[in-house]
């Protein structure tokens, strides 16, 4: 009896196949993906350094090229000698400045000479071109406020009005520091910061575009290392509640980067001052002050003249200064004479400032397990928790005031 012939199972075969193109076809995506990333990656590295890249290039090919003409020029060439002559050849070669001193007199020297010069001309000008891109790209940046701030102790004002003007004219008149950095945050035109900078040339301005309430933005302006920042009221916002809100959420924002940094904060209704929850900040409540200002000129004639003189700066100024410690625990009359005689100033008042307190302070020195436990929780936290508390101002005090180790001096001079 004769076995039957089995056939290959066609269906199997088929599989197989099919198992393999599906195979070859995931391999194929996967190498395209890699190559997607890594190229992506790379332009991005390279937008970011390339400066870096053609210098270190450049580096590369005079290496590669010193150790060449080593191999041809070495026993027929006088002039090169050793290592550092092939290195400067190379690099007199490279950037075609030429000397003369040292040439190649074999074939294979020569032609190695010819490759260096043309791949000289080509990196050098592509370096030349990175670094004149980068200066362009800088500077445009900065032009339109696109730019990181690296500035330290400078001041941010966040929001324009009329008011920004006077900010500005008031820094420019008292300001003592060489140089006084101002950043001003917000959606202005390039055109209006030219402006500004040009009225009041003594001010470092810069610009950084942007949402003031966005962190991002506020992070750019460099908010942890700066001085004070200023939150005036939008004058593009025509609800003052509206107003207030977006200067008091900026307040908010500003004190969540930087908790320790002074803020003064202009607000349109006097009743938002008590979402202001911060002690070290001000708030200047916009023409609050009007009224007592005209009605005091009516009373005293000139009143209102003195007081923008004295303001503005142009001939004095008020000042908050330290007063010397030998003069702590002595009467208010003795510091006022002293004043008068070394700085040709008036001492208007005094202001002690009660020292912070913190969550160490309020917690007892014991051991205790609840003690322990928030004390760990708070430096987990890495929050510094500060209570303060108002700082007492005193003008013109008693002849017989003591001063104190926390006073400081509000002096006209």
């Amino acid at each position: 009896m004769k076995p039957i012939p089995v056939k290959p199972d066609s269906s199997s075969k088929n599989q197989s196949q099919v198992s393999v193109s599906i195979k070859m076809e995931i391999i194929k995506k996967a190498i395209t993906l890699i190559n997607t990333i890594y190229n992506e990656q790379f332009r991005i590295w390279y937008h970011n350094n390339t400066i870096l890249f053609y210098a270190i290039l450049i580096i590369f090919v005079i290496f590669i090229s010193a150790i060449s003409i080593q191999v041809f020029e070495v026993g027929s060439n006088s002039n090169i000698g050793n290592f550092v002559d092939s290195i400067w050849w190379a690099l007199v070669t490279i950037t075609t400045v030429g000397y003369g001193d040292i040439v190649p007199k074999t074939f294979g020297g020569r032609i190695i000479g010819i490759i260096l010069i043309i791949i000289g001309v080509i990196l050098v000008s592509l370096l030349t071109a990175g670094i004149a891109s980068k200066m362009v790209e800088s500077k445009i940046k900065k032009e339109h406020g696109l730019k990181k701030i690296t500035l330290k102790n400078h001041f941010i004002i966040c929001g324009w009005n009329k008011s920004g003007y006077r900010v500005l004219e008031a820094f420019s008149n008292l300001i003592k520091m060489k140089e006084c950095s101002i950043v001003l945050v917000g959606n202005y035109t390039s055109e209006k910061i030219n402006d500004l900078i040009s009225m009041f040339p003594k001010l470092n301005i810069q610009y950084v575009r942007g949402d003031y309430t966005d962190e991002e933005i506020l992070e750019r302006a460099n908010i942890k290392n700066a001085m004070k920042a200023i939150v005036l009221s939008s004058e593009d916002i025509d609800n003052p509640q509206q107003a207030d809100d977006r200067s008091i959420i900026t307040t908010t924002t500003i004190h969540y980067l930087n908790n320790n940094l002074p803020v003064i904060i202009q607000l349109q209704d006097s009743s938002n001052k008590r979402h202001i929850k911060y002690e070290s900040d001000e708030v200047i409540i916009y023409e609050e002050y009007g009224g007592f200002v005209l009605a005091n000129d009516a009373l005293h004639s000139n009143i209102y003249r003195f007081l923008v003189n004295m303001l503005r700066g142009n001939e004095h100024s008020i000042e908050k200064i330290d007063i010397p410690s030998q003069f702590v625990n002595h009467s208010y009359q003795e510091m006022f004479s002293y004043i008068k005689k070394e700085r040709n100033a008036v001492l208007l008042g005094i202001i002690r400032e009660i020292p912070k307190i913190t969550i160490e302070d309020i917690l007892s020195d014991d051991s205790s397990m609840i003690d322990n436990f928030i004390k760990a929780k708070f430096r987990e936290s890495k929050k510094n928790v500060l209570i303060d508390k108002e700082s007492k101002i005193t003008i013109n005090p008693n002849d017989d005031y003591v001063i104190k180790t926390n006073d400081k001096a509000i002096i006209l001079c």
